[in-house]
């Protein structure tokens, strides 16, 4: 199969909805990473997602859509927790899981009775949509366990010669999957973390601490699976102090492997690297997010060996950067 990537002029995007429309997967941006794509509700379209991506089974998707009329033929009616996050935040990096109804195919929800939905806020994600008049499944467009795609050439490089077309929307803003969250007697529980943080939830209702118990299957992506490793291994560095982080990361250097070094200028000397990438920007915590994956696959094409990375505070976006970097990570010190 010929894989195209293109622009997403009016003649792409009608080409895109006429694949979608035929059963076909598809790569396309979204605000948060790039999204592999197809009808939500042909078996026969979502099993090429699960196909491409070599992705377990029991991994549910997150399904995509426009608008609230969407959800009449998916899902059941949203409670008051529900509507007040879907109007707060809605369209945006939120996945709200909620009851399917028996039109959700069994391999979108893993065989649950509940499917995550979002609505993103990415024009072409939100354009595509629309003119498929689908709701579309779709996992971040990357190999199961590897590094999210945050740009079309990353989609390529993992898919083609699998997929016929990815349109190129330039890269991710965040940079991160979304934030997913499950209300529970009108509790929210957060069962991945993004750039929608516990802050923000607690303005709409409280957050409770602690993961639903769902036996072996999630309900959520993120939630059980290896995740967003680069073939280099991972060195999470940990400590009380910049002091003590910057001591520990002088003693993982070795001059005789190629390692690469992920974070704040302050932390380190970039001569003593391989490989330097120096997070920089008003809000460094943003740009910590949205430089991560693509750092991993730039590593992954020089042949990288480790990747040495420090911790950030768990607080707002932090939170979820450090859920990706902990799940990635092979040595923590």
């Amino acid at each position: 199969m010929d894989t195209k990537i293109l622009k997403p002029t009016e003649k792409t995007m009608k080409y895109a909805a006429k694949l979608l429309k035929k059963n076909y997967v598809i790569g396309f941006p979204t605000e948060t990473v790039y999204g592999l794509g197809a009808n939500a509700l042909s078996k026969e379209a979502v099993s090429r997602i699960f196909k491409a991506k070599n992705r377990p089974e029991d991994n549910p998707l997150i399904v995509h859509i426009h608008d609230i009329d969407q959800l009449e033929d998916i899902t059941y009616p949203m409670n008051d927790v529900e509507n007040k996050l879907a109007e707060r935040f809605w369209p945006g990096p939120l996945s709200i899981v909620l009851k399917a109804k028996s039109s959700m195919p069994k391999n979108v929800t893993a065989g649950l009775d509940t499917v995550a939905i979002r609505m993103p806020a990415h024009p072409i994600a939100r354009d595509l949509i629309k003119i498929s008049g689908l709701a579309i499944a779709a996992p971040s467009a990357n190999i199961s366990g590897r590094p999210s795609a945050t740009s079309a050439k990353h989609v390529f490089k993992d898919f083609n010669g699998m997929i016929p077309l990815v349109i190129d929307g330039g890269n991710s803003q965040f940079g991160l999957e979304s934030t997913v969250v499950k209300v529970l007697d009108n509790y929210i529980i957060i069962l991945r973390p993004g750039a929608i943080t516990k802050e923000m939830l607690q303005e709409v209702a409280l957050v409770k601490d602690g993961e639903i118990d769902n036996t072996d299957t999630p309900l959520s992506p993120g939630m059980k699976h290896p995740h967003y490793h680069p073939n280099a291994k991972i060195t999470l560095v940990k400590g009380t102090s910049n002091g003590e982080i910057k001591s520990k990361i002088k003693q993982l250097i070795a001059a005789e492997k190629r390692q690469a070094f992920f974070g704040f200028k302050y932390l380190i000397n970039q001569d003593l690297f391989s490989k330097y990438r120096e997070v920089v920007g008003k809000d460094r915590l943003f740009d910590y997010a949205q430089n991560l994956y693509s750092f991993f696959r730039e590593c992954d094409e020089e042949n990288i060996e480790e990747i040495i990375i420090h911790q950030v505070p768990k607080k707002g976006l932090g939170y979820a950067i450090m859920n990706r970097i902990e799940k990635a990570s092979d040595i923590i010190v």
